[in-house]
C-alpha cells in the first residue's frame, strides 16, 4: 500500500512532522526491501532540506499506519537512519532529525566521495595548496623514503552538502592512512581531520579460540 502524495511543508525546528505529509511511497514490485525504500526517501527529504536538523520527526507507528505495513521494516529503517546520524532517538521521546554523523569503519576502504554519495550526500573539495617539498620525518618513515627523495603535499578542505569542516578548537577525529600498491610498496600517506560531531568510529574485534 502506498501513502498519499503531498508536498512537504517547511516547518520550524521542533514542529512534529506527520507521516502522511512526507509523500512516502513503497514499491511492492521492487527488489529493494521496504526499510531501504523508507531510508532512501528520508535521505532525499533531508538532502533537499525539506527535513531539517532539529525538526521533530514522526514515530514508527505513524509511518507504519500511513504505509499500511507492520512496524518491523519501519523499525529497521529508523535504526539505519539512526546509525547514520540522520535520526536522533531518545527513550520516551519522538525522533528528531540529526546532523548526519557518518560511521567510520576501519575495516572498509572507501573514498570520501564514494562514501558520501552512498549516503545520499553531496561531496566536494577545495584545494588549499599543493607543493613539492622535503618530507617530514613521519611521512618519510611511512613511505620508506631515502634521504634524497621528496614528496608532493596536497592539502584539501572537504565539504558535505556545501558545509566545510568544523570551527577552530572543535574536537576532531584524527586518521592516518598509508596506501600500498600490489607489490606492497607505500605510495601515499594521508592525514585526515574529521569533524567529531559528524563521525563515529567502529572497530570489530574477533577473539580467536
Amino acid at each position: 500500500m502506498c501513502a498519499r502524495h503531498a508536498t512537504v511543508s517547511d516547518p520550524e525546528p521542533g514542529f512534529a512532522t506527520k507521516a502522511d505529509s512526507l509523500g512516502l511511497v513503497l514499491d511492492s514490485h521492487s527488489f529493494v526491501p521496504y526499510y531501504e525504500q523508507i531510508v532512501d526517501r528520508v535521505r532525499a527529504l533531508i538532502k533537499r532540506n525539506e527535513l531539517r536538523e532539529g525538526q521533530t520527526f514522526c514515530s514508527e507507528g505513524d509511518v507504519a499506519r500511513t504505509l499500511g505495513i507492520s512496524k518491523m521494516p519501519v523499525r529497521q529503517a529508523f535504526q539505519k537512519l539512526r546509525s547514520e546520524g540522520l535520526l536522533v532517538i531518545a527513550k520516551g521521546k519522538r525522533p528528531v532529525i540529526g546532523s548526519g554523523r557518518v560511521p567510520w569503519n576501519f575495516q572498509q576502504l572507501r573514498g570520501f566521495s564514494e562514501e558520501m554519495k552512498r549516503r545520499g550526500l553531496v561531496p566536494s573539495a577545495k584545494v588549499l595548496g599543493m607543493a613539492l617539498q622535503d618530507p617530514e620525518l613521519e611521512v618519510a618513515q611511512a613511505l620508506k623514503l631515502t634521504p634524497s627523495e621528496r614528496v608532493y603535499c596536497l592539502k584539501r578542505l572537504r565539504f558535505v552538502n556545501e558545509e566545510p569542516g568544523a570551527a577552530p578548537g572543535s574536537p576532531l577525529l584524527h586518521i592516518r592512512e598509508t596506501t600500498y600498491d600490489a607489490q606492497q610498496t607505500p605510495i601515499e600517506y594521508s592525514v585526515s581531520l574529521l569533524r567529531g560531531d559528524r563521525y563515529s568510529a567502529s572497530v570489530v574485534s574477533i577473539r580467536k579460540k
